[in-house]
């Protein structure tokens, strides 16, 4: 039998006092609630109020539930009202088609580092694993939560960094090494339900390639995103991989003609999924949405450090 609420009423039937909070009013809350509506779950009686099945009741005690695991689990301060939006609505989706949300995330090669040092280590770096940890504990715990989400995970060997000095050496022998490493490790979460190189799809391998390509414009947000990840990109290139400027600058270049493909690509094949974040820089997150319609971006988890 449907019973009307108010979203505040909502919250305090599905959410008791100490569940997932001290205070009944927390606008993030609403904000979902509200979210929920629009996209199918109650039906609007007025403005203030909502009627909702038994089943609907269920569904938005899981959407809270995993919305609050999600506020302490990620960095909030990348996710802005779109983002945000399409999130809700992916996991919506997922609950009233009790199809799993994909959960799908780019992993770069593990790289030899230092001034002038050129290739890869051909292993799984410390950095990579704590990545995979990290998804994979999202993951079980999502789907603890009554979320039910299943991993894609990809290894990046396209757009390899310093690709013309790798040329004449066994660059590929170590990413295949640090691929079938990369790949034992994941297919142990049984949430992870496939495991693959960028290379094996046939429109990337054609369209970016090993070296990657490089925008048409950059001043179309008035060169904005060019120099956020410019200066982001400084320490890692300068630090670890001793890079000079003019270095520097033009893979930003080609990091974000190359993202920008990627993002479509992605947007395409999972138009329902979540992108999980494994990079160290946050802001690198943004190019893969500077070739998307702003009412249709890619929502990132973004994790805590």
């Amino acid at each position: 039998m449907e019973k009307v609420f108010t979203w505040n009423e909502i919250i305090k039937e599905i959410m008791p006092q100490g569940s997932f909070g001290e205070n009944p009013s927390n606008k993030n809350w609403c904000s979902v609630i509200t979210f929920a509506r629009k996209f199918g779950i109650g039906e609007p009686i007025s403005f203030q109020k909502t009627s909702y099945s038994p089943a609907e009741v269920g569904m938005l005690k899981k959407i809270l539930a995993w919305w609050e695991y999600l506020g302490e689990f990620s960095n909030v301060e990348f996710r802005d009202s779109l983002m945000t939006r399409e999130m809700l609505r992916c996991v919506i989706s997922s609950l009233k088609s009790e199809k799993p949300v994909k959960i799908y995330a780019v992993f770069c090669p593990s790289y030899a580092t230092g001034k002038g040092v050129v290739g890869y280590t051909g292993k799984v770096g410390p950095r990579t694993k704590s990545s995979i940890s990290s998804m994979v504990s999202f993951l079980e715990r999502s789907n603890d939560l009554g979320i039910k989400m299943e991993g894609v995970a990809y290894f990046s060997d396209l757009l390899l960094e310093n690709y013309e000095k790798l040329q004449g050496t066994d660059y590929k022998k170590d990413l295949e090494s640090n691929f079938r490493e990369f790949e034992d490790i994941l297919i142990q979460s049984r949430f992870i339900t496939e495991v693959k190189k960028l290379s094996e799809i046939k429109d990337l391998e054609k369209e970016i390639g090993e070296r990657g390509i490089e925008p048409a414009d950059l001043k179309e947000d008035g060169g904005k995103l060019f120099e956020c990840i410019y200066k982001r990109n400084i320490p890692f290139y300068e630090e670890e991989l001793g890079w000079g400027d003019e270095e520097i600058r033009q893979r930003t270049k080609t990091l974000i003609g190359s993202y920008r493909i990627l993002g479509r690509f992605f947007k395409n094949l999972f138009p329902d999924g979540l992108m999980f974040w494994t990079e160290s820089a946050y802001e690198r997150g943004l190019m893969y949405n500077a070739g998307l319609d702003k009412e249709n971006v890619i929502p990132i988890i973004y994790p805590r450090k």
